[in-house]
């Protein structure tokens, strides 16, 4: 019995190997055991090496070549490429330490100011800055300064001083002015030759009444005091009658801040022969005052400016420049409008001029507006007979 069990144990040690090998030889046929072998891992490729890009070598030139031009041209062109924002940020840098450069061996504000226009984060904008802040405020003084000596400048003209103003305030915005008048009286005579200049104290001799008081204002700088009191010389009213300082305290009231008057002394300018032998005629001179009063806001300095236009006298004629100051000096309806101004204006789009449709509904209007200010005034009582 026990031999048998022997043998038994000896065969069955025999048929295990065989057996094994066709359960492997089965599960490899049919796939459908794939425990009973290790898995073969796949053969690992060797890595390859990417070529590099376009844009990588671009990038590689760029940085030994470091110039604005390749810096931006790599921006442009490889926007996309992660190196792309500082080729940009390095291009603007270079640009404006340039532009710092230029500026600073220009010396000039204009320079500066162009620098920080464009580089306003750079290191050196608060130098620039500073600098222009610097000069505008010096500019602002120098203006107000020139801006003064051009009133008095303008109704005491001589070559002398005309030249001494431009050698302080050349560049300013009178400064062109200026070197007109400086041209024309090297070949012309002098106009105000004779007219006090205003620091000259107003003669009391023959003064009586409120026209003391009128004097004393007048050399404190009121242009109304100096209005009325040359009216009272002109017409001999409490005062000696005397063209010369009639005409000398309207100029000095022109330029103390009482515009109309600077249209009184235009239409003296104009018609000399109202203060005869103090000034000789001058149409463009003339104009130029009647500017000055109207840009300060003198209606009737707007009316003999707009009469300059209409006629060509001292300016370039031109009919629409001519009824617009025409319509500013009426103010239309306005308390302090000139009737006359209406007038004009009226007249021009009732009966239509070079450049000016005409326009009865506006010029009656305008008529209307210069009798509410003068109702008897018979130049606008006739023309607005021709609307009825």
């Amino acid at each position: 019995m026990r031999f048998l069990i022997l043998v038994l144990a000896a065969v069955l040690a025999a048929m295990a190997p065989s057996q094994a090998s066709a359960q492997a030889e089965d599960c490899e046929n049919t796939k459908t055991c794939s425990t009973l072998a290790p898995k073969k891992s796949p053969a690992t490729k060797p890595r390859q090496e990417r070529p590099p890009s376009r844009c990588d070598r671009m990038w590689s030139d760029t940085r030994q070549d470091a110039s604005i031009t390749t810096l931006t041209s790599f921006y442009f062109e490889c926007s996309e490429h992660n190196k792309a924002d500082d080729a940009l940020v390095q291009a603007v840098a270079m640009r404006c330490d340039a532009l710092w450069d230029a500026a600073t061996a220009d010396g000039t504000v204009s320079a500066l100011r162009d620098f920080v226009r464009e580089c306003p984060d750079h290191q050196k904008a608060y130098v620039a800055n500073a600098s222009i802040k610097i000069d505008d405020e010096n500019r602002k003084v120098l203006e107000a300064q020139c801006e003064g000596q051009w009133q008095q400048l303008q109704f005491t003209v001589t070559l002398d001083n005309m030249r001494l103003f431009l050698s302080h305030c050349d560049g300013t915005k009178n400064s062109k002015i200026a070197r007109i008048y400086a041209s024309e009286m090297e070949t012309r005579p002098l106009f105000f030759q004779k007219v006090p200049p205003p620091s000259s104290a107003v003669p009391r001799s023959g003064l009586s009444g409120f026209n003391f008081a009128y004097a004393d204002k007048c050399d404190r700088g009121e242009g109304g005091a100096c209005a009325a009191l040359a009216h009272a010389f002109r017409e001999g009213s409490r005062a000696p009658k005397n063209n010369l300082w009639a005409f000398a305290l309207m100029v000095r009231a022109c330029s103390n801040n009482y515009p109309d008057a600077c249209g009184t002394v235009a239409d003296h300018l104009k018609y000399p022969d109202v203060v005869q032998g103090v000034v000789v005629r001058d149409f463009a001179r003339a104009a130029i005052i009647a500017r000055f009063g109207c840009d300060r806001g003198g209606l009737y300095a707007c009316l003999e400016y707009a009469k300059a236009y209409e006629f060509g006298l001292g300016v370039g004629r031109n009919i629409n420049s001519a009824v617009a100051l025409y319509e500013r000096s009426c103010a239309f309806g306005q308390s302090n409008g000139i009737a006359f101004g209406c007038y004009y204006a009226a007249r021009i789009w009732q009966e239509g001029r070079e450049g000016v449709e005409p326009d009865p509904v506006r010029a009656q209007r305008l008529v209307d507006a210069g009798l509410q200010l003068d109702p008897e005034n018979s130049y606008l009582n006739d023309l607005s007979a021709k609307f009825d």
